[in-house]
């Protein structure tokens, strides 16, 4: 009889019952480290973006809180502000933020700055009415996408956000020491856009390419970028303030809401007889916040938190906080 070859009916259950648990681990193991290995690649995979014939980028103002802001002026005092108008505190910019992004066909492409800086001069005339005007700036290399797959301006038409204009306020009265506000603006503002063409009849998802006027071919699974354009838009916004005055005239606490308009494109366009066209078009933000003031003698600062409520896909700002100092003086 051969080693091994005496096993009886009993030895043969045996191994049978230890073949089925040991196969039974093996089993759950496997799915264990599948379901870890699929919990690891979503939270760091890069997301993924529709093959489109056309991808366009264009940079937009990130959504502010108005100039305006803050304690209601006296009938000639002119107050002067610089202020940080807006720092993005959230919004997805890419996978880093834990999340797996998709970009859907039709999506805006878009870069939105993490900062705006700005400045305002405003004067009291009458009966509770400010006018005054309002200069913002952000630049390009302080935005980020709104998506996956947004492709980056080259580098030699980088272009900044320029935004300015005039605006309004009327205070009325109220008692025990508040106020109510409507605050307006109405700026203008250059939207610079870049646009990308998928020509090699191929999936284009290699990245892209600028062409030097030397090629001969086209590289084969890239977007070639095509054109880079500015379109002025005016940009209005309405806000209604609450004030209270906590403490005389140096301490003032306030709420705001209201909406305001910014722009959008088709970044991710299906139609490939549609490249000549910008797609740029507005959207309407609403936005909610609170803040507080604080003034001594002809100086002040203020700083506020705001949360735009966005309706469109794939567009999130995300909460952000302003800051504003300065000075006022009284003219008349």
């Amino acid at each position: 009889m051969c080693a091994g070859s005496g096993l009886n009916h009993t030895d043969e259950g045996v191994e049978m019952v230890l073949d089925t648990r040991m196969v039974k681990r093996v089993t759950r193991g496997m799915v264990v480290a599948l379901g870890v290995a699929l919990g690891v690649g979503l939270f760091v995979a890069p997301g993924c973006a529709p093959h489109t014939p056309i991808r366009r980028t264009a940079l937009i103002p990130n959504a502010y809180i108005p100039s305006r802001i803050g304690r209601p002026l006296d009938q000639g005092e002119l107050r002067a502000t610089f202020e940080v108008n807006t720092l993005r505190l959230g919004g997805p910019t890419s996978s880093v933020d834990g999340r797996i992004l998709v970009a859907s066909v039709g999506d805006p492409g878009l870069l939105i700055p993490r900062l705006n800086i700005g400045a305002s001069l405003y004067l009291g005339v009458f009966g509770g009415l400010e006018i005054g005007g309002q200069f913002r700036y952000a630049s390009y290399n302080w935005a980020q996408a709104n998506t996956v797959g947004v492709l980056p301006f080259p580098y030699f038409a980088k272009r900044d956000i320029f935004m300015g204009g005039a605006g309004l306020r009327y205070n009325l009265r109220l008692p025990l020491r508040m106020s109510l506000s409507f605050l307006t603006e109405l700026n203008v503002a250059g939207i610079p856009q870049s646009t990308f063409v998928c020509k090699s009849g191929q999936v284009c998802d290699s990245g892209y390419y600028i062409p030097d006027g030397s090629d001969t071919t086209t590289p084969d699974g890239k977007y070639v970028f095509e054109k880079m354009h500015t379109s002025k838009f005016f940009l209005p916004a309405f806000f209604l303030q609450f004030t209270w005055a906590a403490w005389r005239d140096h301490i003032h606490v306030y709420a705001f809401f209201g909406a305001e308009r910014n722009v959008k494109n088709i970044g991710f366009d299906p139609n490939a007889a549609n490249k000549d066209n910008s797609t740029l078009t507005g959207f309407w933000i609403g936005m909610i916040g609170a803040g507080v003031e604080l003034k001594y003698k002809w100086v002040f600062a203020g700083i506020n938190i705001a949360v735009p409520l966005e309706t469109e896909r794939a567009i999130d700002f995300g909460v952000s906080m302003a800051f504003q100092i300065g000075a006022s003086v009284n003219i008349f």
